[in-house]
């Protein structure tokens, strides 16, 4: 997790901590679940665990209450808004299609216009018959080779946005249920430029706020392509290109620090990524898919010696100048 932008503690867990205190309260319910903490179910106490069904307890003092949360739950949305980096956060009951639902219905009423793409959610859907708005659908392109639905291309949006000037949103899947994703900031400043909110369903995005789960140069290079007016089929492309160059890198941290030889490493693979972004915006295709690269990316990483796993225990880590470095480094702590 990448807690650069942190101001809080995220290692505290409120709720959880909570209920761990309760936990050891003797408290016996006298309202819901009817299992009483599992003592009223064996069966499923003995399905579930103690463990699950001794904190399985409905509102009171110690643990807060969700329609108006003033301790644990209170701060826990706060941790939350902070490591989103939003104002405000709020946990839900119902999954994120009662979030989808309360943000539609907050930003349309009946008759208004709202932009959005045909493969939204259900959840979308049910929220315009709920307050009575009016979709106006952007239909994504289909990847024919893999069959699944791609994002909302920036001219759609632009000529929706055009062709309907009084809607008020602008509804964008990030990412889709197959992982694809819009240009959110473009489409976003189209939005706000035309006086419209942008409303973001993140169901299946929420880590793209923390970390990096690919290689900074695959990630680099599909968002070249798109910088550069590639279309996705070129991303993914240049993507599947610097995964084969990289297959089989080791990592090897001189004295297990980053700076030797990963900060050169990083450099190269910079430049692979450009490399490839402008041979895949060329016409060079990839015979392996992108999917099929990372995939075997992933078997090479597995299939990796210990010591090549940023353990500095072999490559560049055990040369007579790095073990040598390292053992006065160590010392002079």
């Amino acid at each position: 997790m990448n807690g650069n932008h942190f101001t809080r503690d995220q290692s505290r867990a409120p709720i959880h901590e909570a209920l761990e205190n309760f936990r050891q309260m003797r408290v016996v319910p006298f309202d819901v679940p009817g299992h009483k903490r599992g003592r009223g179910n064996p069966e499923l106490t003995e399905f579930l665990g103690q463990q699950c069904v001794g904190v399985d307890v409905n509102s009171m003092k110690p643990l807060d209450n969700l329609c108006h949360p003033v301790s644990v739950i209170r701060e826990a949305e706060e941790l939350a808004a902070d490591a989103f980096g939003a104002a405000h956060a709020f946990l839900m009951v119902g999954g994120t299609t009662s979030s989808v639902q309360s943000m539609i219905l907050t930003a349309c009423k009946r008759g208004d216009e709202i932009i959005l793409p045909r493969n939204v959610h259900k959840s979308v859907i049910n929220a315009l018959v709920l307050c009575g708005a009016v979709p106006v659908y952007v239909n994504p392109e289909v990847d024919k080779r893999l069959g699944i639905s791609l994002g909302m291309k920036r001219e759609q949006v632009a000529k929706a946005i055009k062709e309907h000037p009084n809607a008020v949103a602008v509804l964008v899947n990030n990412p889709t249920y197959y992982g694809i994703c819009s240009d959110l900031r473009a489409i976003v400043k189209m939005a706000h430029d035309a006086g419209m909110l942008c409303l973001a369903d993140e169901a299946h995005g929420t880590h793209f706020y923390f970390g990096g789960g690919l290689p900074v140069s695959a990630m680099a290079a599909g968002a070249a392509v798109d910088a550069l007016g590639g279309i996705p089929a070129q991303a993914g492309t240049a993507v599947s290109i610097v995964f084969k160059n990289m297959l089989g890198l080791v990592c090897d941290p001189v004295a297990g620090l980053v700076e030797v030889p990963c900060i050169k490493r990083n450099g190269g693979a910079a430049v692979q990524a450009l490399l490839a972004a402008e041979m895949a915006l060329a016409g060079i295709g990839s015979f392996i898919p992108a999917d099929e690269a990372i995939d075997a990316m992933k078997w090479v990483g597995d299939s990796m010696p210990c010591a090549l796993r940023e353990t500095a225990g072999g490559g560049l880590a055990q040369t007579p100048t790095a073990l040598a470095w390292a053992k006065a480094w160590f010392e002079r702590e």
